[in-house]
């Protein structure tokens, strides 16, 4: 079984860009505690921001939405028009519209204050994981490696404990759009797109494809589960 426990990813140089200060302090403090040698720059407004990534270039940035002089999601889309660099939102809009367009302009998680630095850390340390990763392309003949499930794409089957169990076209699919996602979240308007086809079907077929494909993968009843919901907004797949 994969060992999960691992060291914090190193970061060096992180932007935290929220105008409470006494927020700003707190998600600033997280970062200096679990993070040896690390530099903070903190920002309370929009102003200056993109200036200072292109010239400093920072790890990772933090970006609450609701700016005295701007809105953070149009921060998050000048961004991303020049840099890769892992962003986390911190806000505490928590409609389910403001989360998908983030996620859809660039943002690599979403978290919804108020927040412990527990929970920040958490999100930071699975971003950076995923920056780490290019995204994965998958030819006819592969085999995708979930945890301990051996996919082999060719055959259209699982293989657990040396024992091989079919999938269906469906669940096949979705796999290898998660899959190709390299662990970013996959939208679920986006799946029933690339996966059905069909923009209009309920929600409900999406999540009894993910609960019957969960089943098959032995996923349904990990603590740590593989195929992570993100409620109302979409699925990610950690494989690691």
């Amino acid at each position: 079984m994969t060992d999960r426990t691992k060291e914090p990813l190193s970061l060096k140089n992180v932007f935290v860009v929220e105008d409470d200060l006494l927020t700003r302090e707190l998600i600033a403090l997280s970062f200096e505690i679990t993070h040896d040698g690390v530099t903070v720059n903190q920002f309370g407004r929009a102003q200056g921001v993109i200036e200072q990534v292109r010239d400093k270039g920072p790890d990772l940035i933090t970006i609450d939405l609701g700016l005295p002089d701007g809105d953070g999601l149009s921060l998050i889309r000048e961004i991303r028009r020049f840099s890769s660099i892992p962003i986390i939102v911190l806000s505490a809009r928590h409609d389910d519209s403001t989360i998908v367009a983030a996620i859809r302009l660039g943002a690599d998680s979403y978290l919804i204050k108020p927040s412990s630095i527990v929970a920040i850390q958490a999100h930071v340390q699975a971003v950076m994981r995923l920056s780490e990763r290019a995204p994965h392309n998958i030819g006819s003949n592969s085999e995708i490696v979930i945890r301990e499930s051996r996919i082999d794409i060719e055959r259209g089957a699982v293989r657990i404990d040396g024992v091989w169990e079919s999938l269906t076209k469906l669940e096949l699919k979705i796999l290898i759009s998660l899959f190709s996602a390299a662990g970013r979240i996959v939208l679920t308007e986006d799946l029933k797109s690339t996966v059905w086809g069909d923009p209009g079907i309920p929600d409900s077929t999406v999540k009894m494809a993910i609960y019957r494909l969960r089943q098959k993968i032995r996923d349904d009843d990990r603590a740590d589960p593989a195929i992570v919901n993100h409620r109302n907004v979409g699925y990610s797949l950690d494989a690691s």
